[in-house]
């Protein structure tokens, strides 16, 4: 394990397949989540695919075609942040390109969540409701899961990142490769 302290007093750790920080307390492990999506501007031709990479070589690391008639990148990014929270059986931190994704999220898990948000979300007036009534469902089926979520920029490293610790490749290139082979399917 090698592990690394920061200046806001989180600790990392990286075993061979997942990679871990600690919060306050809680050991978290990380979970980079990507959507893709080819000929986005065709509703005929659109086909997007969503993947989550918890580390090199994790038997945990899953990339899925989107399912369904509506195929868009935003969807996929929520998608693939919906199946974390459905498997999730430890504390996971959600790393994510996607900015609404990653405020929205933050909004439900909040301390205190947001109400605007809660409500739009169950009367059906937000984007994508399908799938973030799922999660809010998801989330309140176990109330012992703690969930933190990130917003972190599209196809950069970040040096102040977990990500610099990935050997070899480029962790978004990774999401993004696996996002984009299941869109071929």
């Amino acid at each position: 394990l090698i592990g690394q302290s920061d200046s806001t007093h989180c600790h990392r750790t990286i075993d061979p397949t997942n990679m871990t920080v600690e919060h306050l307390g809680v050991t978290y492990t990380l979970v980079y989540t990507d959507g893709s999506t080819i000929y986005p501007k065709s509703s005929v031709l659109a086909r997007s695919g969503w993947a989550v990479h918890f580390g090199k070589k994790s038997a945990h690391n899953y990339a899925s075609p989107l399912h369904g008639p509506t195929q868009s990148t935003y969807r996929a990014e929520l998608r693939a942040a919906v199946h974390v929270i459905q498997f999730a059986r430890t504390p996971v931190w959600i790393k994510t390109d996607c900015k609404s994704v990653a405020a929205t999220l933050r909004d439900i898990i909040s301390t205190n969540p947001n109400p605007v948000t809660v409500g739009r979300i169950l009367e059906g007036r937000i984007a994508e409701a399908d799938l973030w009534q799922q999660l809010v469902f998801e989330i309140a089926q176990s109330t012992h899961r703690q969930i933190k979520c990130k917003w972190m920029p599209a196809h950069l490293d970040d040096p102040s990142d977990e990500t610099k610790e990935v050997p070899n490749e480029s962790l978004q290139k990774l999401q993004d490769r696996l996002a984009k082979r299941q869109q071929k399917l």
